[in-house]
């Protein structure tokens, strides 16, 4: 996770109280298509991040084992508001 998509972690995990670390989620930094001057795809993958850190924590709590979680940069690119 670089420091753009952990800020984005960070910030999304303190305000629901998430206990997943940062550190214990893998993304992918695949490059995307387009040049951007903002790092949306990065804030992209920060949030994608969070909410499976939310659905990992939810099922643990539920009972199932500890999952892993990961995201590709790539994919949770926003491009006109489509997910490619």
């Amino acid at each position: 996770m670089n420091s753009n998509q952990k800020n984005v972690y960070d910030d999304i995990a303190e305000a629901v109280s998430l206990a997943t670390p940062a550190e214990k989620i893998e993304v992918d930094q695949t490059p995307t298509f387009l040049k951007e001057p903002i790092s949306a795809a990065d804030f992209a993958a920060g949030v994608a991040a969070a909410s499976g850190a939310s659905a990992a924590e939810l099922g643990q709590a539920r009972g199932l084992p500890d999952q892993e979680i990961s995201a590709d940069r790539r994919i949770w690119h926003a491009d006109s508001g489509q997910r490619q």
